[in-house]
């Protein structure tokens, strides 16, 4: 089974074995070419390998796409045709390729001991679970060269099935006697649930076919009747009746041996049948257990990738390196930068407007500056309302430090607000304003809270100051320390104000530097 994270479990649901899809796609590669059927397969989202592995399974949701696909290329009604097209005789053909070697591969061998017609078509309803578990064959009817089998749902609701799959069966059910290098079976098949005259609740098929164990009796009888022949002779010419007892002698001779010879082999194939449905099953079993626990990993993933868009990428590499172990609340100091930014006038606007509608705003310009933040390898710490706090650390001698890194974000989040203002005037709403606060230094970034409830965030008097600051901007400019942005070497003609601000908290005015887009 493949490991692809990427593909759909569903898809490959143990529904329909690729000992049937095999045929299938061999059929139509030899037909229409490779490139052909890769773009069917790949339409459908099952990879190539795993379809050519006859051990493996998809769902008859994925079968359906298979055909659908194929009838789409080639033109030809994918519903409403009854099986009377012409059409359906393709899927007939790809029946009769079933029991090609190059299609079973190690199956062949397996199919081909179960020993002679007869007991393959009174095997054909308990094997189908090993190809098909949508569809219940059963036996209605059997005699000395004949059966009588019925199609339906498995389980009693809408059959899930298709005229396609109809002549499918009509094939596999001609082609098996010529496993045994017997000829092909005669099927009569008016019992159709996709008639398009009379529809049936089920599909019947009345098969007649030639057993191997005929040729053998006829063989056996016709030496048996010319040693009767001689006795009978020399019993008239010579008349010696001890000869006619022999004849009679070697007549039921031949007859209790060949009736034997016909039971051992008969219980050696069924033996045989056990063993290799054994062998099916055990496959299947472990095909489905190895489905069930990709379905459950790939349902863990994608739990996985929403819990983490919750989480700072921080928290999420560092569960990610040690997964096992606990949460450190002691925290760790590093220098950084802290990014506040929020809307101005936000409180009004949410008087004014519905609250569903505000946060359509909202979200689109959380949509609008979450991928600025990422492009400068910000964290997203919260978002508190309106507001939205982000953090800047360290990443190698290589990258940008952590000051620039805030500062360029922050004034192309100023840029990206034309966008979003524009987005909102064509749907007929009120334009944002925002401000923005950055400050660098000291902090301590890590786990904090309790057993009950972990919190990823970075603490230290840089977080206040970056908040002080942007409550103070000028709606549509970036506020941060003159030092900070001294210290970048930026154009001095990007400083559209510079001046002196006392900050709560902090017990000497500083000089800040306001700068625009």
């Amino acid at each position: 089974m493949t490991a692809d994270l990427s593909v759909d479990p569903e898809l490959l649901r143990p529904e329909v074995s690729n000992r049937v899809i095999g045929s299938f796609l061999g059929w139509f590669t030899a037909a229409q070419g490779e490139a052909f059927v890769g773009e069917v397969v790949d339409a459908v989202g099952v990879p190539r390998a795993h379809l050519a592995d006859p051990e493996g399974w998809i769902s008859y949701r994925a079968t359906l796409m298979l055909a659908e696909g194929v009838a789409r290329r080639l033109g030809l009604p994918a519903e409403g045709a009854g099986r009377e097209h012409p059409v359906f005789q393709h899927w007939r053909q790809m029946g009769r390729r079933f029991f090609r070697p190059e299609d079973l591969g190690v199956f062949y061998g397996i199919v081909r001991a179960v020993g002679s017609p007869g007991l393959f078509y009174r095997a054909m309803p308990g094997r189908s679970a090993t190809v098909n578990r949508c569809i219940q064959l059963r036996l209605l009817e059997e005699g000395p060269g004949f059966v009588s089998i019925e199609a339906s749902s498995l389980d009693g609701s809408r059959w899930p099935d298709t005229p396609w799959a109809c002549w499918n069966r009509v094939g596999i059910l001609e082609a098996a006697p010529e496993i045994w290098g017997l000829p092909a079976a005669q099927v009569e098949h008016h019992h159709c649930a996709h008639a398009t005259l009379d529809p049936q609740p089920t599909c019947v098929y009345h098969v007649r076919y030639r057993e191997r164990w005929l040729s053998r009796w006829a063989a056996m009888g016709l030496r048996t009747v010319a040693l009767g022949l001689v006795g009978l002779i020399l019993a008239v010419s010579f008349a010696l009746p001890l000869t006619l007892v022999v004849a009679g002698a070697a007549l039921l001779h031949l007859a209790l041996e060949g009736w034997w010879e016909a039971r051992r082999l008969r219980s050696a194939h069924e033996e045989e049948l056990a063993r290799s449905n054994s062998l099916f099953g055990e496959v299947d079993r472990r095909y489905t257990l190895l489905w069930e626990q990709q379905r459950d990993l790939h349902e863990a993933l994608l739990a996985n990738r929403k819990f983490s868009a919750y989480l700072p990428a921080e928290l999420v590499s560092q569960l990610q390196r040690d997964p096992r172990g606990g949460a450190d609340l002691q925290g760790e100091e590093t220098d950084a930068a802290v990014l506040f930014a929020d809307i101005a006038g936000f409180t009004p606007r949410c008087e004014r407007q519905h609250p569903r509608q505000v946060v359509a705003d909202l979200n689109r310009w959380f949509q609008t500056v979450d991928p600025v933040i990422q492009a400068h390898d910000g964290i997203i710490d919260k978002r508190i309302g309106d507001a939205i706090m982000v953090v800047f650390v360290p990443r190698g001698p290589q990258a940008p430090s952590a000051e620039r890194r805030a500062v360029d974000c922050g004034r192309a989040m100023l840029r990206a607000l034309d966008g979003c203002n524009a987005a909102l005037s064509e749907a007929g709403r009120e334009p944002f304003r925002i401000r923005i606060g950055v400050a660098a230094g000291p902090l301590i970034q890590g786990t904090m809270g309790s057993a009950i409830r972990y919190e990823y965030t970075v603490i230290g008097d840089v977080v206040n100051l970056a908040a002080r600051l942007e409550a103070k901007a000028t709606p549509g400019h970036l506020l941060a320390p003159a030092a900070l942005v001294d210290a970048l070497g930026l154009d001095p003609a990007l400083a559209q104000r510079r001046s002196t601000l006392s900050v709560r908290g902090k017990a000497a005015p500083i000089e800040v530097v306001e700068l625009g887009p």
